[in-house]
């Protein structure tokens, strides 16, 4: 019986290690993407509430470049971005290493096809990218309503 409650310990212990183990695993990759990738936002001063969208501008997303590159539009605009080639991409605004959180886009992966949209509510320069292609770079210009 001793012997059965020692093996059963001993289980325990190697049950406790594996999830210390796998816990501090998890919390490194955490840490890890989170010092690489740094995000900063943009000041409440320059964000409008739009209660209408006005123009629609589309970038389409292919295999070695944005169409188009530059984008000059509004506050209150619109601006959609459309995967047409076979394989996925990351539209992420910033640079590459220090991503801008833009009001209102998420992040999303885009399969061939896909489309993501959103309101343009903060004027100035902002620069986009494939987050899967650092080579791909483009560039959002945005004037104050």
């Amino acid at each position: 019986m001793l012997k059965k409650l020692n093996q059963k310990l001993a289980n325990k212990n190697v049950q406790i290690f594996l999830f210390i183990i796998f816990s501090a695993f998890f919390i490194i990759l955490f840490l890890q993407h989170a010092l690489l990738h740094k995000s900063s936002f943009i000041d409440q001063k320059f964000i409008i509430e739009c209660k209408s969208t006005l123009e629609t501008h589309r970038v389409i997303v292919t295999k070695d470049k944005f169409n188009p590159a530059k984008v000059e539009a509004k506050q209150c605009d619109q601006l959609t971005f459309i995967n047409q080639d076979k394989v996925s991409h990351k539209i992420a605004f910033g640079e590459h290493s220090n991503h801008l959180v833009y009001p209102g886009f998420r992040e999303l992966v885009l399969r061939h096809g896909q489309a993501n949209t959103f309101t343009l509510v903060a004027y100035g320069s902002f620069q986009f990218h494939d987050h899967f292609n650092d080579d791909l770079k483009g560039l959002l210009v945005v004037a104050k309503k």
